[in-house]
């Protein structure tokens, strides 16, 4: 039985004696580690409900014989509040349908991508670019659309939802994606890659997996010999917090406009690459093998 959980699927029930691996994409957010961003100032009356779901969830877990998380972030959450250990087997992102950029062709603008809600920060990205002035193309649709709009400069350009071939071609033209966000993988940055194009991304969360960034702030030995060698496909963004955070998108946006010529497109669409759908048939085959399973004998509940 392989379980695909972000909320309740692992906690289905299993025959005795079955195998239950659970392939995590998170523990359920809204009543661990993001509840406070989930129920605001209503927590303190929740609370009560938000105990009981944490005692059930945590019981539930216990009915998992194999944790498998979607990233060592996911993983290192399982561990904190499930007391578990998990193997990560990356997503497998499939880029067949993107264009690599031209060769030699610079990009025309930076790239936002996704949805426009508030936790993706997206109101940071407007702020930067209205300070900064470069052309910024935002895809995407979502409540804060009309608010971003109206606050928004004639430097940024609101395209809407985009069909597949339409993202395609803005991540071959873009210079850059920017991605301010903390997200358990991300598949967007991948995608980018795949483009050739590079990756602006906040240092925590699952871009810290996916992207070769620079942490330009700490002036190490690291940066330096990702620059020196032409291996990195992106830049970071200081995870600072609080209203220290518009800030540090400025300062990343700046490092790389600064090193802009230092990223190849063979190096992200190579970074891209490692999150190949072979790969996680190989992983996953693997898994279950050491476990004594066979793939296709495995049913599946999601939730």
């Amino acid at each position: 039985m392989v379980s695909l959980s972000h909320a309740a699927a692992k906690n289905v029930r299993v025959p005795a004696g079955s195998a239950h691996i659970s392939y995590c994409f998170t523990p359920m957010r809204y009543i661990w580690d993001q509840a406070p961003q989930y129920f605001g100032a209503g927590l303190s009356l929740a609370w009560p409900l938000v105990k009981a779901l944490r005692i059930w969830d945590r019981a539930g877990s216990g009915g998992v014989g194999e944790f498998v998380a979607i990233s060592r972030f996911v993983g290192a959450r399982i561990r904190c509040f499930y007391g578990r250990k998990a193997t990560v087997i990356y997503p497998p992102v499939d880029t067949s349908w993107i264009k690599s950029a031209q060769p030699g062709k610079e990009g025309e603008a930076f790239l936002y991508a996704g949805a426009l809600v508030p936790y993706k920060r997206v109101d940071l990205v407007v702020e930067a670019f209205n300070r900064i002035g470069a052309p910024l193309w935002i895809v995407g649709q979502g409540p804060l659309y009309k608010q971003l709009r109206k606050s928004a400069r004639q430097n940024i350009v609101f395209q809407g939802y985009v069909a597949d071939a339409d993202l395609s071609e803005a991540y071959r033209r873009c210079r850059a994606l920017v991605f301010p966000v903390t997200e358990d993988f991300g598949m967007v940055p991948v995608e980018c890659m795949a483009a050739g194009r590079p990756v602006i991304a906040l240092d925590h969360g699952g871009a810290r997996e996916t992207v070769k960034g620079l942490r330009f702030w700490e002036n190490g030995r690291s940066t330096r010999d990702l620059l020196a060698v032409g291996e990195a496909s992106g830049v970071f963004i200081q995870n600072r917090g609080g209203g220290g955070q518009l800030e540090a998108l400025m300062s990343a946006i700046s490092c790389f406009i600064k090193n802009e010529g230092s990223f190849s497109r063979e190096v992200c669409a190579r970074q891209a690459a490692l999150f190949a759908p072979q790969r996680f048939l190989s992983e996953w085959r693997s898994l279950t093998g050491r476990l004594g399973l066979a793939p296709e004998s495995c049913g599946v509940s999601k939730a």
